[in-house]
């Protein structure tokens, strides 16, 4: 198979065919992930008998919002207010702490604390919601 792969590749603009199947077959991996897993967890509660609404009692008493649009547009402020926070950081939450404390960064052990006392101080105000 893989003597016609090249030998059909010397000849063809477009790339083998095998290549072609291997990049189909690869993309459709995320597929069957996001919808078997979405699938599934919903089974799984329909079966149960733990279906809950799609908004979270502690979310709503905190925000008093239970509308799509307007949870809509919080998520959306939110995941600016990330990217703002990731630019003046130098990075994301990952990279300051998986690879920025492996290579012992002084400024990602610093981002890394923040992010640690940020997440605390939401999750005590959350608390008491």
């Amino acid at each position: 198979m893989k003597k016609a792969c090249r030998r059909i590749a010397r000849g063809a603009k477009a790339g083998p065919p095998c290549a072609a199947g291997i990049r189909i077959g690869l993309l459709l991996i995320p597929a069957f992930l996001l919808v078997n897993t979405a699938l599934g967890a919903f089974l799984s509660a329909r079966l149960s008998g733990s279906l809950r609404s799609a908004v979270s009692p502690v979310w709503a008493k905190a925000t008093g919002l239970t509308d799509f649009l307007p949870r809509a547009v919080m998520a959306f402020a939110g995941g600016f207010v990330l990217l703002i926070g990731a630019r003046l950081a130098g990075g994301s939450t990952s990279g300051h702490g998986i690879s920025g404390i492996a290579q012992l960064a002084v400024s990602s052990m610093i981002a890394v604390a923040a992010m640690f006392a940020g997440g605390i101080v939401t999750a005590l105000l959350f608390r008491k919601v």
